[in-house]
């Protein structure tokens, strides 16, 4: 007697679905460039960045990483990606006071790959080309702030740190 398994997992993800969370995304990016603490081409870099992962599924989450001068952690913002259509609130972008960090915050943006996409190799020699290294998560409790979805695809964004 022979026995099998199959496991199936749907995908909310659409190449549409993904550009208007990451469009939310932007609008939280604006805050810090509006904040004085990243560049107009680093919010655009940002966004483009996590779009190319997000259209490669290759994405668990992603973070804006708020460090001093010195490189040490005050925290940042944390986004999961939520693709198997249990996230449908939809809530309004921005409203985060970036105002609260010191002028001179440096932001770093860490990804999470899912290792397990199927253009996880195609995913990492793009990030090989782009001189990306290795990083580390931010540590502390994640306070959930809102959540941006369409359609059952979407990102849930929290905050760690006290900042």
């Amino acid at each position: 007697m022979s026995t099998s398994y199959t496991r199936s997992e749907s995908t909310t993800y659409t190449a549409a679905r993904a550009r208007y969370v990451m469009g939310k995304v932007h609008e939280d990016l604006l805050g810090l460039m509006n904040r004085g603490l990243v560049s107009l081409d680093r919010v655009n870099s940002i966004k483009s960045d996590v779009l190319y992962l997000l259209d490669k599924q290759a994405l668990k989450y992603f973070q804006l990483q708020f460090k001093t001068p010195e490189g040490e952690e005050i925290g940042g913002l944390h986004y999961e990606v939520k693709s198997s259509g249990q996230i449908y609130s939809d809530e309004d972008s921005g409203r985060i006071n970036y105002w609260m960090l010191s002028s001179d915050t440096k932001v770093n943006l860490l990804v999470n790959l899912d290792r397990s996409s199927s253009n996880i190799d195609e995913v990492d020699r793009q990030l090989d080309d782009w001189g990306w290294g290795n990083g580390a998560s931010l540590s502390g409790t994640k306070e959930v702030l809102k959540s941006y979805s369409k359609e059952g695809y979407g990102l849930t964004q929290s905050k760690i740190g006290t900042w």
